[in-house]
């Protein structure tokens, strides 16, 4: 989640894509939701599913910029930070004692 993509940190939005990458390849779904125009979307577009939403609701979903949200059947399993997401084994974890 990032409220806007053009104001994140460029390094932390860059470790977010790899992050991606690597959790697609595991199966997992990911999305990344913002409220930056569709414009600026196609122009940072790395092939990911994009959604837009208000910012003032991205900004009460999660704080940081960007920040990361785990789902599982439309509930909350957890919510981080850039700086404290958690590695694929931990989520499948968390994922594994919420079924």
């Amino acid at each position: 989640i990032s409220n806007k993509l053009e104001e994140a940190d460029f390094k932390h939005l860059e470790r977010g894509y790899n992050f991606g990458e690597s959790l697609c390849a595991h199966g997992f779904n990911f999305y990344i939701v913002t409220s930056s125009g569709s414009e600026y979307i196609k122009s940072v577009d790395k092939g990911f599913h994009y959604c837009q939403a208000d910012e003032v609701t991205l900004k009460s979903m999660v704080r940081a910029n960007p920040g990361y949200m785990l789902l599982k059947k439309g509930n909350i399993l957890g919510k981080w930070s850039w700086a404290n997401v958690p590695d694929i084994e931990k989520l499948n974890k968390i994922i594994d004692n919420n079924n």
